[in-house]
């Protein structure tokens, strides 16, 4: 339903622009950009080049009559010494990529330059080349195809300005922009900056040593950023792309709604997708965003995070059919952060499916959360689901801070299916409470299973104000090897009350496993410690713990109706080992 919706908007915008031709269906394909009409002008950059210091690109464009124009470029390099300014109805059209080439001439920019003059090619006002559009200024109808954009980063690397804006592309208020068949190499800052726009497509794409920049600045491949809500910052899709050497997110979107990105290849980047806030809050909500048939590698920083502004959503958000490679030896994050800290924003209806990340946290150096749920006092997190989900650490790390999975905070509706963590260096699953009250109930987990884990494979801990942690089942998980690194005897799953006034109750574990083939300190499948709060309806149906060193079960304090279970400590037909 979400693509199907996108593709409408899209095929109406391109109508809009007087593009035929571009096949739209709810099954992905190709986009194609075609021919343009007959009755629109054309004009060739190369008549007007003379003495022109954008090589008769400007002017070609300036010769534009209002509506539809193609300015025309030749199979050759243009070094231009500022920025080009299209206007709305213009398309610049080359003759391909790597034919034609647009490159920022070696001294074309200094620190004293106008604030947003750095970028190759910007949209602007008619008449008014150097301003960017505005709400009540903007633009519509822009296209950009079949070229590439070289910043000439290397000319430029002393300039500390960061306030020029070095971008390959830039548009601001733009309603219809295509951009397709397009590479850009070579920026200080973004490869392609999209700001306060909708209705816009980018098909066959590349971004290529982009945001190498020493400077602290907006360093992405796509930033598709928002900080006006008047009727934009809706409609994108991003497909068929490459990236390479990326200085910072090689996708950023923020606050933007009915957004689909797919088919992608990122090979070095610190974040993968970072969805970000507007920077106005007040209960404004992004929706329907669609990414699936992504592969990154190399990546040195969380793979995906959400980081939203107070008062805000994301709903209906969807993360698919996608893998992600770390660094071997410079990864230092997780991989999923959904992140509100304290600003009280709110996660609703977010599905990770088919998501698979190697080299989690290769580094090894400070502690991360693999995946990352935590809700803000004023906030939860509804309706989460992860299904057929793969976590791959680095092997042999002595470390015991890292968390596989790990829920603090109201967290209520989660669903884990299919999801194997292995070689964390801390524990496999935290479910805990952070320093106020809260609630997480209904958290169903099925097929989940920790290989190996410095600490506890999973534990179901309240330590803190008044929680509750209630609802929790988990079937058919097995936990292996656990405590690699822990000082004294942990268990498979550890379930602690410790605090007055907290709750854990309606705890079932069904056709679970718990055991150890290497190490000492898998001691037991289960421990349960109500030693200050209550540990309520414990239930235990048919789970093989004979492989700990100890015993199947361990109990201190105030445990109230705990049922072991028939088969709870030698099961009539062993579960198969892990390999």
């Amino acid at each position: 339903m979400i693509r199907r919706r996108v593709f409408s908007w899209l095929a109406a915008a391109a109508l809009a622009m007087g593009v035929s031709g571009l096949a739209f269906s709810p099954v992905r394909s190709p986009l194609t950009l075609a021919r343009l009409e007959m009755d629109r002008s054309t004009k060739y950059a190369d008549r007007f080049a003379g003495s022109s210091r954008t090589a008769g690109i400007q002017e070609a464009v300036d010769a534009c009559s209002p509506g539809e124009c193609t300015v025309q470029l030749s199979a050759k390099v243009y070094r231009v010494w500022k920025t080009i300014w299209l206007t709305g109805g213009v398309h610049l059209h080359g003759a391909g990529i790597g034919s034609t080439v647009i490159q920022r001439a070696a001294g074309s920019m200094s620190d004293e330059d106008a604030d947003g003059t750095g970028s190759v090619v910007a949209v602007s006002p008619r008449g008014s080349a150097g301003s960017f559009p505005t709400l009540k200024t903007s633009q519509a109808s822009v296209a950009v195809s079949d070229l590439t954009i070289d910043g000439n980063a290397s000319s430029f690397s002393a300039l500390k300005n960061i306030n020029l804006h070095a971008d390959g592309i830039r548009a601001d208020y733009v309603d219809g922009l295509i951009i397709r068949h397009v590479a850009v190499r070579n920026a200080l800052m973004n490869g392609y900056y999209i700001r306060n726009c909708k209705n816009v497509l980018m098909d066959h794409f590349r971004a290529d040593l982009v945001g190498q920049w020493s400077q602290t600045a907006s360093k992405n491949g796509v930033s598709l950023t928002s900080v006006s809500r008047g009727g934009f910052n809706f409609n994108y899709t991003l497909s068929h792309f490459e990236m390479r050497s990326v200085g910072n997110e090689a996708i950023s979107t923020n606050h933007n709604s009915h957004v689909d990105i797919s088919s992608g290849w990122v090979d070095g980047c610190d974040f993968a997708l970072e969805f970000g806030g507007d920077g106005t809050g007040g209960g404004y909500a992004a929706r329907d965003i669609v990414v699936t048939g992504l592969a990154v590698h190399n990546a040195r920083d969380y793979f995906i995070t959400f980081n939203s502004t107070a008062g805000d959503t994301y709903e209906v958000v969807s993360i698919s059919d996608s893998s992600f490679s770390g660094s071997p030896r410079l990864h230092d994050g997780g991989a999923i952060f959904l992140n509100p800290g304290s600003s009280g924003n709110s996660f609703r209806d977010i599905h990770f499916s088919s998501l698979h990340f190697r080299n989690v946290n290769s580094k090894d150096a400070s502690s991360r959360n693999w995946i990352d749920l935590q809700p803000s006092s004023l906030a939860a997190h509804t309706n989460i689901t992860f299904d057929d989900i793969t976590l791959l650490g680095k092997p042999g790390s002595a470390r015991t801070g890292d968390v596989g999975l790990n829920l603090r905070g109201s967290i209520v509706n989660l669903r884990v299916t299919g999801l194997l963590i292995q070689d964390v260096p801390g524990m496999g699953i935290s479910i805990d409470d952070p320093p106020f009250v809260c609630t997480s109930r209904s958290l169903e987990f099925n097929r989940v299973t920790v290989d190996g884990a410095n600490y506890y494979c999973a534990q179901i801990r309240t330590d803190s104000a008044a929680a509750t942690i209630e609802e929790v089942t988990s079937t058919n998980s097995p936990m292996k090897d656990c405590a690699q690194q822990g000082a004294g005897r942990n268990a498979g799953w550890h379930i602690q009350s410790s605090f007055p006034g907290s709750r854990i109750q309606n705890i079932t574990l069904k056709g679970c496993r718990s055991y150890r083939t290497r190490g000492t300190n898998h001691a037991y499948g289960v421990t349960l410690e109500g030693t200050a709060g209550m540990l309520d309806s414990i239930t235990l149906s048919d789970c093989d713990f004979t492989g700990t060193t100890v015993g199947a079960t361990k109990t201190t304090g105030s445990v109230t109706h705990f049922e072991p279970g028939t088969g709870t400590t030698v099961p009539k037909a062993r579960p198969p080992a892990m390999n």
